[in-house]
């Protein structure tokens, strides 16, 4: 992992479960979007958070759910 990858994953828009409300803060969750992001990537995920975040147009995921 790169310093810009570390320097982006830290900068995006705050992260806000629903579930809760609180921030989300996985560090893992936000290289992997961060990487999606600056490679302009559709992201393929299971992930509810990672798709809740999407829905708010901060990255493109594919619902693998379905």
């Amino acid at each position: 992992m790169g310093a810009s990858l570390a320097l982006d994953a830290a900068s995006f828009p705050e992260w806000i479960r629903k579930s809760d409300g609180r921030l989300h803060k996985d560090p893992s969750d936000r290289f992997i979007v961060a990487e999606a992001r600056r490679r302009n990537a559709v992201l393929v995920t299971c992930d509810a958070l990672m798709i809740d975040y999407a829905r708010a147009g901060n990255v493109v995921v594919f619902d693998a759910r379905v």
